[in-house]
């Protein structure tokens, strides 16, 4: 805090300055030419009038790396004027790498921004400067790496005067946050920005398209402020992937070689919108593309387009990885719209309803190369079918699918190494008919329908089971060939009375046991009885009740 210490001229450091009307105001730093670091300058508006901010010589503190110039609140043509009037004379030294200005109540630029005179600046942060209209020609300053302009109502146009003749040729970050009156007026100017890497535009009504951007394009974040709350964060380091995100009504914005190399993208639908099919057709690079339903009552134009008019789908075969969450689908043109991308790798489903009752069973008929699918609260699925065809696939999850009658037999998917079935009460059978050899970990969760697991043997390669909250449990599978097994855990089965009949395997080096029938908790109480005798010839296992 400098306030009050500009009798030590001395001292050095980074600090903060409170503008206060009763002392000497901006005055006191006059002789503090020493500090060095950052310096932050607060609550201008109590500064009396240019005279006074000039004694301030910010010009004289070359030290200085990082700057912040903050008003609090300002009214009236006279704070409007003495804002200008005040700023303009608070020219920093020229060796700044880092400025921000607050809250700042002029109209006009200071005319220290408007020449060439801080061409060392690295990151210009420009917000809550309401009255602002016209900005002046950032694009010229050579080292310019990130800007970012927020909350700032008056602000109408970035012209041919904001960009200058260098159109800026370092900046890589763009940011702009909330500038309802905002309007482009250089769009095809292919010599501006060709350095940019990560644009994040939010609450810009009247951004109604976006000047050619480079293939330097990394990222691009096109939100909606009312309804995604979203903060770009850019870490220091170089990100190896494209990213776009968006909500669905800005497609428009978007020319197709905007998307070439983006190979991240995620659509917020917060309309009944028609995505442009050529925006697709260009994304050659394309892995992952998730899509979130706002209003979920408008989201089945998204699949519909996702598929095209004529009922082929318009996403690129490179596609690795599809997520869809609240989204209401259409069962019959999702499978239509899987079984025509089969180099799909990841399926994630979230939240999805449906509006066909009811429903055909979800097609996987062609998914050969798919790894990983995961289902949660999707009561419309009941059934899928084709799925001999999982030859890859490497982990299942299935959770909250009250209609889920079956799920695959575990040989259909040889690869298969950790399934996870959680509260789908009609599935009534776990099961196989020959020979899985990869699976590792299996979880069964809140299944009521489960009477018995007994169908589940020699899964040879099986280290951890777990089941938990299925009422009407009654029978283990046959652990003979459980050669893998080191955890077992069992958790509310009421109605499991006993283990299995051959014992448990002797790899077993963990047995959680809680909540079961009495008859079954009772031998492990008292430490004695056939099922207790099963658990107590295996001296290296450890017996953990889960109640505690």
């Amino acid at each position: 805090m400098l306030s009050g210490v500009y009798q030590l001229p001395c001292i050095e450091g980074s600090g903060e300055f409170l503008v206060d009307k009763k002392e000497q105001g901006l005055v006191q730093p006059r002789d503090l030419n020493k500090i060095r670091g950052e310096l932050s300058v607060r609550f201008l508006e109590n500064v009396k009038n240019w005279e006074e901010a000039a004694k301030s010589h910010l010009d004289l503190k070359e030290h200085i790396s990082k700057l912040e110039l903050e008003w609090g609140s300002c009214d009236g043509a006279h704070d409007m004027d003495k804002g200008f009037e005040v700023l303009d004379v608070l020219k920093p030294h020229r060796n700044l790498d880092d400025l921000t200005i607050s809250g700042y109540p002029g109209v006009k630029s200071p005319s220290w921004l408007e020449s060439d005179w801080l061409r060392r600046l690295k990151l210009i942060c420009l917000r809550d400067c309401n009255r602002w209209e016209v900005l002046p020609p950032l694009g010229d300053l050579p080292l310019l790496g990130t800007l970012e302009v927020r909350r700032m109502e008056e602000l109408k146009a970035l012209s041919q005067e904001f960009f200058g003749h260098a159109g800026f040729p370092s900046l890589e970050r763009l940011l702009l946050e909330r500038l309802p009156k905002l309007e482009w007026c250089l769009v095809d100017n292919d010599k501006v920005l060709q350095n940019l890497r990560h644009l994040s535009v939010a609450g810009c009504p009247r951004l109604r398209s976006y000047p050619t951007h480079p293939r330097t394009l990394r990222h691009i974040a096109v939100l909606d402020k009312e309804k995604i709350h979203f903060k770009l964060q850019i870490d220091s380091f170089e990100l190896s992937r494209s990213f776009c995100h968006l909500v669905s009504s800005s497609f428009h914005v978007l020319r197709s070689h905007h998307l070439e190399s983006i190979e991240d993208m995620e659509i917020y639908v917060n309309c009944l919108v028609h995505m442009p099919m050529i925006v697709f057709h260009n994304m050659k690079s394309l892995k992952k593309l998730k899509i979130f339903g706002i209003d979920e009552q408008n989201n089945c134009s998204v699949i519909t387009t996702l598929l095209g008019e004529n009922g082929c789908p318009v996403l690129p075969l490179s596609l690795k990885c599809l997520a869809l969450e609240k989204c209401y689908l259409q069962p019959s043109s999702f499978s239509k719209l899987l079984n025509n991308l089969s180099s799909l790798e990841t399926i994630r489903l979230s939240k999805c309803g449906s509006l066909e009752i009811p429903s055909l069973p979800v097609s996987l008929h062609l998914l050969r190369m798919l790894k990983r699918l995961d289902i949660y609260i999707c009561d419309w699925i009941s059934s899928f079918e084709g799925s001999e065809a999982l030859l890859s696939l490497e982990e299942m999850k299935i959770g909250y699918c009250y209609d889920l009658e079956y799920v695959p037999y575990l040989d259909e998917m040889p690869c298969l190494q950790k399934l996870h079935l959680s509260a789908c009460p009609q599935v009534m059978r776990l099961s196989k008919v020959g020979h899985q050899t990869a699976l590792k970990e299996l979880v069964v969760r809140s299944c009521d329908g489960l009477s018995s697991l007994r169908q589940l043997c020699d899964l040879v390669s099986l280290v951890k089971l777990t089941i938990t909250d299925c009422s009407d449990l009654l029978w283990l599978p046959d652990m003979d060939g459980f050669y893998s097994l080191r955890v077992l855990s069992i958790n509310q089965c009421p109605r499991l009375r006993s283990l299995p009949r051959s014992g448990l395997p002797v790899s077993l080096e963990t047995f959680f046991l809680s909540r079961c029938h009495q008859a079954l908790e009772e031998q492990f109480q008292r430490k004695e009885g056939p099922d207790w005798n099963k658990f107590a010839a295996l001296p290296g296992c450890k017996w953990i009740d889960s109640r505690w």
